[in-house]
């Protein structure tokens, strides 16, 4: 079998983990999310060794094993959309132009405010509407504009404005 650069085998004194099938799938996961540097955090800091123990994670504890803030919510927003419940995030709404920055914090990417204030998305509505590739094309990272729409998802239910 052949493995991917970031999802090694062995632990760091060299000796085969024993849990590949678990691993496995959770390495396969994180890899669909585009977050393969989150491999060691997730397996080997955190000990989610299969994609049971890994629907089980918190925020916290996800963020204590080394994981990113935006990158924790957006593995548990892919799990909870998979059947899984998890508290929706809520934006308030600030008439200022503020109200992109608020949502870009309670995502933990506050450093895409910068790229999206340039391309003119001035409120989470307006972002709603943004596609994939046009969040990618103004300089965000896939994972990035990811987790974005994902939370997007999930604050404004289907996007729709009325």
């Amino acid at each position: 079998p052949s493995f991917s650069a970031g999802a090694c085998c062995c632990n760091r004194e060299g000796r085969a983990t024993e849990q590949m099938d678990g691993v496995g799938e959770v390495t396969a996961f994180l890899t669909k999310l585009g977050l393969e540097q989150c491999v060691q955090a997730v397996v080997h800091n955190g000990f989610y060794t299969s994609m049971e123990a890994l629907r089980g994670a918190t925020y916290e504890e996800l963020v204590d094993s080394g994981v990113r803030p935006g990158h924790a919510k957006l593995m548990l927003s892919e799990l909870s959309n998979a059947g899984l419940s998890t508290a929706p995030l809520s934006v308030s709404s600030d008439p200022a132009g503020g109200e992109v920055a608020a949502f870009l914090r309670s995502v933990g990417l506050e450093a895409c405010q910068g790229s999206l204030d340039g391309a003119g998305y001035s409120s989470v509505d307006a972002l709603s509407r943004a596609t994939l590739n046009e969040l990618v094309g103004v300089g965000l990272k896939p994972v990035h504009a990811r987790l974005i729409m994902s939370s997007l998802d999930t604050v404004h239910g289907d996007g729709a404005a009325g």
